[in-house]
């Protein structure tokens, strides 16, 4: 059986009546927009991870285009791909080339291209997950947006204006 994702080019090429833009992730276009984000926002092919502590225990909390919002324990999801099979697998509109992973402790967020794992089975876009990150699938949005809407709560949480409940309830659908 396909899985649906692979024939999300196909869809996205017939257009479905009004033109899709995928909101791929734009380094100029959102830090122009939200220069909060400059220096903290990095593709998952640029990232090198700060060594890990020993301790897995803790919670990864994920919003968005999911089935079951919420928090997961970090020892049963260590993983994207372990996360959203935790949450219930990804909604039909997921923007799966740019699912964002906040890491609180290293101050960054991390932009992947899940599409591509999925898809052609490149394994760094399976992003391994740690306790306390905050994962954030975005919707694929009509029309001519360049980033997703988002990036605009993201900022407000890293430049530390809003607190982790706050971005949860923010981002929450």
């Amino acid at each position: 059986m396909a899985r649906w994702w692979m024939a999300l080019p196909l869809l996205l090429s017939a257009g479905c009546g009004k033109s899709i833009t995928i909101p791929l992730y734009d380094s100029g276009a959102v830090l122009s927009r939200y220069p909060g984000l400059r220096g903290r926002v990095v593709m998952v092919e640029e990232y090198r991870p700060t060594p890990l502590r020993s301790e897995r225990e803790g919670r990864i909390t994920i919003v968005g285009m999911v089935n079951y919002e919420g928090h997961i324990p970090a020892e049963r999801a260590q993983t994207l791909r372990q996360l959203f099979v935790m949450a219930g697998h990804l909604s039909r509109l997921a923007c799966l080339p740019q699912v964002l992973v906040i890491r609180p402790e290293e101050d960054r967020v991390i932009v992947c291209n899940y599409y591509r794992y999925a898809r052609f089975r490149e394994t760094l876009q399976n992003l391994e997950l740690r306790p306390r990150d905050f994962v954030v699938v975005p919707r694929i949005y009509a029309g001519d947006r360049v980033a997703a809407i988002e990036w605009g709560v993201i900022e407000r949480y890293v430049s530390r204006r809003i607190s982790r409940a706050e971005l949860f309830q923010a981002l929450r659908r």
